[in-house]
């Protein structure tokens, strides 16, 4: 039998060819794909156990902490902790940090916009008579706008008098105070910061940045500055000192016909003293608006404006004071005037309501601030304190500055959600950025970090929004580590009501804004917890894939078989003619079928073979031709 089949093959040269190399074609293809996804596999769980776990492995927060987008669509702004209205109470995050499964439980509490140290910039006195006008100027990177009021002062010369000049300052912006004979001074508006509370210890574990400066004594220095408020909860606060904070101020001076003689004639009218005692500040506000409205009248010699970015100087908090000449130089200033009480006055911020489309995110302008366009809700709280400094409950005193620069990459290694800050750019890559005022659109890093226990002076009894939980004994993210974030999962919600997310694997996703004013610009967001979603993911492509490669692969041998049948009908029924019974005849087509079958995969396995020893593919390959060779044979004994 098995020789009348071998003679049968030899004499359908061309049908038997076509048939084995559709065979080999078959099985070489399909042995190499399954090991390859097999391979594949393997790699992506290998990945995810030694890379999916970042800085932490759970997120706790308080209940309906959510943000529409986070719910609709499953990711999160960087420093999307930068808005909250707490929830947990320090008891309670005191009680998860006992647990004995936990390592490291590091609370964060979003505190809002607050302000530092406000100095002045000085520039040197014009060379005659003149309206010098200063104004200061923030940016978004697109556009710069006009932050806060205009500040005109007019310097009328008058030799001898201290450096030759005495000033006016336009009674309508008359906000700060002028000394006779000063330089010309203008104080830097107030620019405002994110504040965060932190555990320095718990925060120092997750991050590896030092904040051990948090705990330190005052110096004497730094006590002096709150003398005049002693009744108020003084808090250290770390300022970042890596922002770049936007701020310029343009500079005009228009020179004006005035001399010496003019200064002495107006003075000895007004009955003013000539001497040094004498100041024109000293006039009444309708003199000072007719003597204004003169000196506006006349024409102006020469007209000189100058810009002079100040970014560069101005930090979160804290900045040394400085002078700026006419050429852009910049050096120390020891004549300034300085302000902290505006600390105890600050701004919360909402959420950005993101109106969801179909490919991108519109945000649109709710109002302005110092002229300055806002995307959020923003709400003032408190007083400055030189209101009444007996009612102010707290005072920030900068101690120190840190940097996250360093630790940038580990930062990233889980949204953190208070430090790192990915560029949000437009089409043509122009890197969009915050105005030195809240309520921009992109979400604050932190600027400033105040310790937790100092967090309910400003926010109450329930003042942590977030914490964020490293379980421990866990080396690599597998089964078994998820068994353990589980467990302590289910401790948690024993604890209390909580917004629990396991965030192993969390992810980067790229976000399109369309922000009015602005145009379509580009963010980097976050998924939270993508590992197990990618295994899942993964294991039910490759099972997909794996089937319907396998399915095709038969349903073309299937096909083949029948064609194959459909063209032996003439040599089938003289064989039946002859005396051959069913049965025989049967067994005589599978032997024809065998040996096709024995010769593909012989020369299959020729090809396997040299893939292992050309492409450094594994024995696994001899496997899966093994496996793939049986699910054949089984087919053709069947069909």
């Amino acid at each position: 039998m098995i020789k009348y089949a071998w003679t049968s093959v030899k004499n359908n040269k061309s049908s038997s060819a076509l048939f084995i190399i559709a065979m080999i074609a078959i099985l070489t293809v399909s042995t190499i794909s399954l090991h390859s996804i097999k391979d594949i596999q393997a790699q992506v769980d290998d990945d995810i156990k030694h890379f999916a776990r970042g800085s932490y492995d759970i997120l706790v927060r308080a209940k309906d902490s959510q943000t529409p987008v986070e719910k609709t669509l499953g990711v999160v702004e960087e420093n999307y902790l930068g808005a909250g209205n707490g929830g947990i109470t320090i008891e309670m995050w005191k009680k998860i940090q006992s647990m004995k499964e936990i390592e490291i439980a590091a609370p964060v509490a979003s505190l809002g916009y607050f302000t530092g140290f406000s100095r002045t910039v000085d520039f040197p006195f014009p060379e005659s008579s003149s309206l010098l006008s200063a104004s200061f100027i923030t940016s978004d990177g697109i556009h710069e706008y006009q932050w806060g009021d205009k500040k005109e002062t007019f310097y009328l010369k008058q030799d001898g008098y201290f450096d030759g000049f005495d000033s006016l300052k336009d009674f309508k912006r008359r906000t700060e105070t002028s000394v006779s004979g000063e330089k010309p001074r203008f104080m830097i508006p107030q620019s405002f910061h994110l504040v965060m509370g932190i555990d320095f210890e718990q925060e120092g574990k997750l991050t590896g940045i030092p904040f051990n400066e948090l705990i330190r004594e005052l110096t004497p220095e730094e006590q002096m500055f709150m003398s005049f408020a002693e009744k108020a909860a003084i808090i250290k606060v770390l300022y970042l000192k890596d922002p770049k904070i936007s701020v310029k101020i343009n500079i005009n001076i228009q020179n004006i016909p005035w001399e010496t003689k003019d200064t002495l004639a107006l003075k000895e009218k007004l009955g003013i003293s000539t001497s040094h005692d004498g100041m024109l500040e000293f006039v009444d506000d309708e003199a000072r608006k007719s003597i204004i409205e003169y000196l506006s009248n006349l024409e102006p010699i020469s007209n000189t404006s100058f810009t002079f970015d100040l970014s560069n100087q101005v930090t979160p908090f804290y900045f040394e004071p400085f002078s700026v000449d006419y050429n852009g130089n910049i050096s120390p200033s020891e004549n300034y005037a300085t302000s902290i009480s505006e600390s105890s006055q600050f701004y919360s911020t909402s959420p950005v309501e993101y109106q969801i489309k179909k490919d991108y995110l519109a945000v649109k302008q709710v109002g302005e601030q110092d002229h300055v366009p806002t995307y959020r809700e923003i709400k003032k709280h408190g007083q400055p304190g030189y209101y009444n400094t007996t009612a102010v409950p707290f005072l920030f005193v900068p101690i120190n500055a840190f940097s996250a620069k360093e630790y940038e990459k580990s930062l990233a290694a889980s949204p953190l959600g208070i430090y790192h800050q990915a560029p949000t750019t437009t089409k043509d890559g122009t890197v969009v950025h915050e105005t030195a005022v809240p309520g921009s659109f992109i979400s604050s890093p932190a600027h400033g970090l105040i310790d937790i226990n100092d967090t309910v002076h400003i926010k109450g009894e329930k003042p942590i929004d977030a914490i964020r939980i490293k379980v421990a004994g866990i080396h690599q993210y597998d089964e078994e580590a998820e068994k353990k974030i589980l467990h302590v999962v289910e401790q948690l919600h024993k604890l209390g009501d909580f917004h629990i997310d396991i965030v192993a694997g969390a992810s980067p996703k790229t976000m399109q804004l369309d922000v009015e004013g602005i145009g379509m610009v580009t963010q980097q967001w976050t998924s939270l917890g993508a590992a197990a979603k990618i295994t899942d993911g993964w294991n039910l492509s490759n099972m997909l894939i794996s089937g319907l490669f396998i399915l095709v692969g038969f349903i073309y041998i299937l096909n083949r078989i029948f064609f194959w049948k459909n063209t032996r009908k003439n040599e089938t029924k003289i064989l039946s003619d002859i005396g051959w019974s069913d049965r025989h005849i049967n067994t005589f087509h599978f032997l024809e079928l065998g040996i096709l079958g024995v010769i593909a995969t012989f020369i299959s396995f020729i090809i396997t073979v040299s893939f292992i020893f050309n492409f450094s593919m594994d024995h696994h390959c001899y496997y899966c031709l093994v496996y793939a060779s049986f699910l054949d044979s089984l087919f053709l004994l069947f069909v």
